[in-house]
């Protein structure tokens, strides 16, 4: 005796639950990240002090969180997701023009770099992964 089966297929429900789950991890990680970048800002440097526009400023030294002086790098420093069909890309960094950014991340021949973005990525490197953990569990 024969029997009939029946297969259905939702793979593109699946494949859209799945992209809807990611992309709001991927939101989520994001901004996390930002916010890190930016209250990681605060702490004074414990550079050269110097005054521009009657206002004493303290530089950072070497490897330190840059220090703040007019907020506007810790302003721009933004996140975007970014999605295609098959691909969902989280972006966090400076992503408007201020020109100094980059400087102060990687450093320069007379300058040692001043990292903000490397840091807060792998300190919250295990955070990240939980949040994709749990939208995928």
């Amino acid at each position: 005796m024969a029997m009939d089966y029946t297969i259905k297929w939702h793979g593109d429900k699946v494949f859209e639950s799945a992209t809807r789950v990611n992309t709001e991890a991927m939101e989520r990680a994001t901004f996390e990240l930002e916010r890190y970048v930016k209250t990681h800002f605060t702490s004074p440097g414990t550079g050269m002090a110097y005054k521009r526009r009657g206002v004493t400023h303290r530089a950072s030294t070497a490897n330190q969180t840059p220090a703040v002086d007019t907020g506007t790098l810790r302003n721009r420093v933004q996140s975007e997701i970014v999605k295609s069909r098959d691909k969902i890309m989280g972006y966090v960094g400076v992503l408007a023009s201020v020109k100094y950014a980059i400087f102060l991340e990687l450093g320069t021949r007379d300058m040692s770099p001043r990292p903000y973005l490397r840091p807060a990525l792998r300190a919250m490197r295990k955070k990240i992964d939980r949040i994709f953990k749990r939208a995928n569990s």
